[in-house]
């Protein structure tokens, strides 16, 4: 037999892991912290946000002594150019999910790339975990965004945009201080200049 005909087809989140719900809960503060926090991050942030919020919820899919590529490697003079092409892929995969066709799409993108990886917890409530990679970094953060995409898709059918800086948010945060949040028809989102 094959190990491929031997693996499970969804991942059983062990009893003592958190529900389903709450890995996507995590999943989306993970991708948030991201967008919204990494443009002042030096090298020691991102490996702190690696650690701190991505490699709890890729641990989920394998075992705890896989690898993990956190980016220390990576010269210092390198991590803005990093954190700033990771994050512009990032922002534009989430201006694109403005419609139910290109959120299936890239749902199913994710999954057929094994990016995400289907679960259930101890009670059999369905749901989605990133899968440990070692690719870029914007595709890790995508990956966190697919698992809650995939299981919660009702947050992301309604557009947020901030009054003061134009920012997509998902629902409910805003992302200044100073902002009102407005729902917005898909047909108004713009994308916010990059300076």
């Amino acid at each position: 037999m094959s190990s491929a005909a031997t693996k499970p087809t969804i991942l059983s989140l062990a009893p003592s892991a958190a529900s389903s719900g709450l890995v996507a809960t995590e999943c989306r503060s993970a991708w948030r912290t991201f967008v919204e926090r990494s443009q002042d991050w030096g090298k020691a942030d991102l490996v702190h946000w690696i650690y701190g919020m991505l490699v709890p919820m890729t641990r989920l899919a394998v075992d705890a002594r896989t690898p993990i590529d956190d980016f220390s490697h990576v010269d210092v003079r390198f991590v803005d150019r990093l954190l700033r092409t990771a994050r512009a892929r990032v922002e534009d995969t989430l201006f694109s999910l403005e419609s139910a066709e290109t959120r299936v799409d890239f749902a199913w993108s994710m999954l057929a790339s094994g990016a995400v990886v289907p679960c259930a917890d101890a009670r059999g409530t369905a749901g989605f975990v990133p899968a440990a990679t070692s690719g870029p970094l914007a595709d890790r953060v995508l990956a966190l965004v697919a698992a809650d995409l995939l299981a919660a898709p009702e947050a992301f059918e309604t557009e947020v945009l901030c009054a003061s800086c134009g920012c997509l948010r998902v629902r409910e945060r805003p992302c200044c201080a100073a902002s009102e949040l407005r729902f917005a028809e898909p047909s108004t989102l713009r994308r916010p200049q990059r300076a």
